[in-house]
């Protein structure tokens, strides 16, 4: 939930920068192949100051980066850049879910540890549409944080197979009870 908010306060200029930082380096959205990018990605923003634009993501993505990671960068700044000024609460849920379906966060279906719980709250923030009216994204970002706060969420444990062999790269996203390398020079 605590990253499904953070990709939410991105805007298209003034983003700080533990915002980017947060979102580049979070294990649930970037994975394997991408996260060297990522960290890449992270480093430069880092020294290049505390404000940025969202255009600074595609820029500072590296040379020899895949291009899905860059695709999915594109979508996002795209989603992004698509913001409303000022939006009813069902138009804000529409542009959330562009966002996040971007850079691959799906808030629904089977990798979605928390199931109902988060629709629960996305619908009840569909719900004040009458009575905020249009609102800024800020203030959108705002009231679905303060009833996701509100929410007391029980994930779903993942169900994986109790023995997993996997190269290292895949095994630095799981938190198993043990891990044992192989083959390592």
């Amino acid at each position: 939930v605590d990253l499904a908010l953070t990709i939410l306060e991105l805007t298209s200029r003034d983003n700080r920068f533990q915002t980017f930082s947060n979102m580049l380096l979070h294990p649930l959205l970037f994975r394997g192949q991408w996260r060297d990018n990522c960290a890449t990605m992270e480093v430069r923003l880092r020294n290049q100051g505390t404000r940025h634009d969202i255009g600074n993501l595609l820029r500072q993505c590296p040379d020899d980066a895949p291009d899905d990671l860059r695709e999915h960068l594109q979508q996002l700044y795209e989603a992004v850049q698509a913001a409303p000024g000022r939006a009813r609460a069902l138009d804000w849920l529409s542009h959330w879910r562009r966002c996040w379906l971007a850079v691959g966060y799906h808030t629904s279906g089977a990798e979605w540890p928390l199931r109902e719980e988060f629709d629960q709250v996305l619908l009840e923030f569909a719900g004040l549409d009458a009575s905020l009216g249009d609102i800024s994204q800020n203030e959108a970002t705002a009231w679905l944080t303060q009833l996701c706060q509100r929410q007391r969420y029980q994930p779903e444990g993942a169900r994986d197979a109790p023995i997993q062999v996997c190269e290292l790269s895949d095994a630095l996203d799981q938190a198993p009870d043990h891990l044992y390398m192989a083959d390592m020079h």
